[in-house]
């Protein structure tokens, strides 16, 4: 019953939900122990948003979002590789 309350000057429901979403959101993000896992849990939020969204606008977003995960790794990918504790281990 989310659309009833416009015009009560209470803010909708699903203001709310996006509140608590993006704190979830937040706690998760500072939970992750590295990098990559703060990545996935972005990735599964954006798929839990693509979801909710018009399809037209779910595909130009997962669009964009791929373009950009690319460039990205592309990016990373052209950088000379660090040795890690793992890689010294092994040798």
């Amino acid at each position: 019953m989310a659309g009833h309350r416009k015009g009560t000057g209470r803010r909708r429901q699903s203001h709310a939900r996006l509140v608590r979403r993006r704190a979830a959101l937040a706690e998760k993000l500072a939970a992750a122990p590295d990098a990559a896992a703060r990545v996935g849990i972005t990735a599964d939020y954006l798929r839990s948003a693509l979801k909710r969204a018009d399809p037209d606008t779910a595909d130009r977003a997962a669009a964009e979002a791929c373009e950009v995960l690319r460039h990205l790794a592309d990016r990373l990918a052209a950088e000379p590789r660090r040795e890690t504790q793992v890689d010294n281990r092994k040798q």
